[in-house]
């Protein structure tokens, strides 16, 4: 076979093995900028491409380059306006700031690689929608570019947000739009799916700003947020500003700042957290709302969190404004379990918080900042217990290995008491991990970490 006809055949393979669908008549429709990468990718076939395939789609060298969007000079950015399929079989890279603007909903498939030039972002507006539907074999990566960090994925809804009296919406200002702006009197609004999804080396916008790897904001109870991880951010890895949705199967690895931070009247529930901080981290849960008696605070449940600390982490937890419960999790390494800001200990005293069912090691002379929290629920109160969880040294030490895990061993784990509210799945354990060796750990597969 000639060559022609031979990278013509090839080329033919991997797209049929790759997608069921023609996303590049999709692409048409949206405007999108395609760079042609000529014979580049079938040279690296010929001369033995070495990148690994990822579940059924083509390995990295073989995947056509497509930029996203159609630049418009008079809004700033990239504009995406009509529905769309990405697939596994092209590397879409967002150039600037991308916006997903109208009734458009794109939808990501399996193992789809979508790369960020330098404070790039992801913005789905607040009536566009994002279906990202990674599977634990393809997970869809978002990531960096360059060396340079990209900024973002951004999705925003219509759900209710507590900012002031009479207000209703607020504005990520950091993306200097008004298109930006986020919230309503919709608590079902669906801000989209994100399943299986990996965010790496975000969070910073141009110039060195700060911004967050996954922000979500004003997004009701139809979005669904289920196996995201998301590694080595710059500042904040995950915002969720307002609204009313669960977020379950979170892996926080490596990140500069805090874990998982909300504001602004989150009613929802955080589920199944893997923390992974190190000594130049912050928080593992900042929790925040206005101290407002006039507006909705943030009302949250966290359960089944595993966080890995060490001394120079004051606390896991920063409390300001926002109730929260906080049952079945695993602490290990921090000076303290949890500090309130003095404006919401002298508002809230203690009706704010819940601690039950957790692991806490080592033993802490003080577990909270506060003489009445620390009576009301250091070990042994309400179910905490000061005890090792056995957990991994894969998973522990400061510098992740590639295969961490985050098994407690013993029994410590699996003596929990008392129920927890309906919103979190029952478990009769504490940790993000199930003890039973027979349940294989969700974090397989999907994660990775370098």
């Amino acid at each position: 076979m000639d060559t022609v006809l031979k990278r013509a055949f090839v080329g033919f393979l991997l797209v049929a093995a790759c997608t069921e669908f023609a996303p590049r008549d999709e692409l048409e429709d949206v405007g999108v900028d395609t760079f042609d990468a000529g014979d580049a990718g079938f040279d690296a076939f010929d001369a033995g491409c070495t990148d690994p395939p990822i579940g059924e789609c083509p390995p990295l060298c073989l995947r056509e380059r497509v930029v996203v969007g159609v630049f418009n000079d008079l809004v700033g950015g990239r504009v995406v306006n009509l529905n769309a399929q990405w697939t596994c079989d092209n590397l879409y890279v967002l150039d600037g700031e991308t916006y997903l603007e109208g009734d458009t909903v794109i939808t990501i498939r399996p193992g789809t690689i979508i790369e960020g030039t330098a404070g790039a972002a992801l913005v789905a507006t607040a009536d566009a929608r994002v279906e990202a539907l990674g599977t634990a074999e393809a997970p869809i990566v978002m990531r960096s570019e360059t060396s340079a960090r990209w900024r973002g994925l951004y999705l925003l809804g219509r759900a209710p947000v507590s900012v002031g009296e009479g207000e209703t919406t607020d504005r990520v200002e950091r993306l200097q739009q008004d298109r930006a702006e986020y919230g309503g009197t919709d608590p079902s609004h669906d801000c989209g799916t994100l399943n299986y999804v990996r965010i790496e080396n975000g969070s910073e916008a141009a110039g060195g700003a700060e911004a967050e790897s996954l922000f979500l904001g004003g997004c009701g109870d139809a979005t669904e947020i289920d196996f995201v991880h998301v590694d080595q951010s710059r500042h904040d890895a995950i915002q969720i500003n307002g609204g009313g949705f669960a977020v379950r199967h979170v892996v926080l690895s490596l990140g500069r700042e805090d874990g998982v931070q909300w504001d602004l009247g989150w009613n929802g529930t955080l589920q199944y957290v893997v923390a992974h901080m190190t000594a130049t981290s912050e928080s593992a849960l900042q929790a925040e709302s206005p101290i407002d008696s006039s507006v909705r605070r943030s009302n949250v449940v966290v359960a089944n969190m595993t966080t890995i600390g060490s001394t120079s982490n004051d606390h896991a937890v920063n409390l300001n404004g926002s109730a929260l419960l906080l049952g079945n999790s695993i602490f290990v390494g921090y000076n303290e379990i949890m500090e309130r800001e003095d404006r919401h200990t002298r508002e809230f005293g203690l009706i704010d918080v819940d601690v039950r069912n957790n692991i806490i090691s080592p033993r802490l002379d003080e577990y909270f900042d506060n003489a009445e929290v620390d009576r009301a629920f250091a070990p042994p109160m309400n179910g905490n217990e000061a005890t090792d969880p056995m957990l991994p040294s894969t998973g522990t030490d400061e510098i992740l290995g590639r295969s961490p895990s985050w098994r407690p061993g013993g029994t410590a784990a699996t003596t929990v008491q008392g129920a927890l509210p309906d919103s979190v799945d029952p478990t009769d354990y504490s940790g993000a991990i199930d003890p039973d060796p027979d349940v294989p750990e969700w974090t397989e597969g999907w994660t990775v970490f370098r």
